[in-house]
């Protein structure tokens, strides 16, 4: 009965002893494959592969089959034995998810077309209010009251923040469109470098870093770099009311993916909002505390992503956070 349902055949149509053709059409995938079938047989007295039936009525269903030769005592083929194994649901759920794929390619490649032409067209008008309200406050200053003065430098610090806006909003758009050079990357030095840059802007704070020596990777250095710059400008950043700054890099193991982790003792964060810090835009603390565009975390979750690893966040708000990651 399941064979007569499969192939949507009548109740009347003979199966058993009769031809395969009497009750199906079978169907070749492309002009290869047939030849294929027929060579892997008379080699290897199997073959195993995915075509199409023409059923009784006509449809078309998926079909997976293991063929054998049936061999006598003289090892001569005396006949055929299949089994057959229906994966039209199967292969309609794939076709399915195929699609959906390419949807999402093309809706994510729209949206980084988007981002990047309104980024990059907002620039120009941008410049220009900073450029005009600049030479204010330096040629005419002295024609200015106090209150002229501080709305002026208001529209500089606004024409400032947007600017890195869009320059985080570029280099987020930037992180898709470049392709993947792996390459052995130490991250202690890196780590190091840039630690020892971020302490020459502030010299008068007291600072201390651990960092584990010989830390490799195989990854892309620049979008690496990138991740662990905006991993570091935070620590930086959310330690600056600290007495004594402490940032911490190192590696643990945990199952059987090494991690690597970014460790401060700085403001922290609720526990319970970790997964929110990586949306773009999305802030838990102000500008009057600390300021940002809220896109730094984003960069650092999608180079992450790129190099097939995850990232997550840990912190208790006043005791400081930890940002770990894996690579693939």
């Amino acid at each position: 009965q399941a064979v007569y349902r499969q192939y949507e055949l009548p109740p009347d149509r003979p199966i058993v002893g009769s031809t395969v053709g009497t009750w199906y059409r079978y169907e070749w995938l492309n002009d290869s494959q047939e030849h294929e079938a027929s060579t892997s047989l008379q080699k290897t007295g199997t073959w195993k592969g995915i075509n199409t039936h023409v059923t009784g009525r006509g449809n078309r269903i998926w079909v997976e089959s293991t063929v054998s030769s049936v061999k006598d005592q003289d090892g001569n083929t005396i006949g055929m034995v299949a089994v057959m194994r229906d994966t039209s649901k199967r292969k309609q759920i794939e076709d399915e998810c195929t699609k959906t794929a390419q949807e999402l390619a093309l809706a994510y490649n729209e949206l980084e077309t988007f981002s990047y032409s309104v980024s990059h067209d907002l620039r120009g008008p941008l410049n220009n209010i900073g450029a005009f309200t600049s030479i204010l406050l330096q040629e005419h200053s002295a024609d200015l009251n106090e209150q002229a003065r501080h709305y002026l430098e208001r529209i500089n610090a606004g024409v400032a923040k947007m600017g890195q806006l869009i320059e985080d909003i570029l280099t987020l758009s930037r992180i898709s469109r470049h392709e993947i050079s792996l390459q052995d990357f130490d991250l202690s030095k890196k780590v190091r470098t840039y630690l020892e840059e971020l302490r020459e802007t502030s010299p008068q704070r007291q600072a201390e870093f651990s960092i584990q020596d010989d830390v490799h990777a195989s990854a892309d250095p620049r979008l690496l770099s990138l991740a662990l710059e905006n991993l570091l400008r935070n620590a930086w950043k959310f330690t600056s009311k600290q007495e004594q700054t402490r940032i911490v890099f190192g590696t643990s193991v945990q199952g059987n993916k090494r991690v690597f982790f970014v460790r401060d003792n700085g403001a922290g964060f609720p526990g319970e909002q970790a997964e929110e810090l990586f949306k773009p835009f999305k802030r838990l603390h102000s500008d009057r505390q600390f300021a940002g565009t809220g896109v730094g975390l984003a960069i650092v979750q999608r180079v992450v992503t790129r190099h097939g690893g995850t990232v997550w966040a840990e912190g208790q708000e006043g005791k400081g956070a930890a940002f770990s990651f894996t690579l693939r």
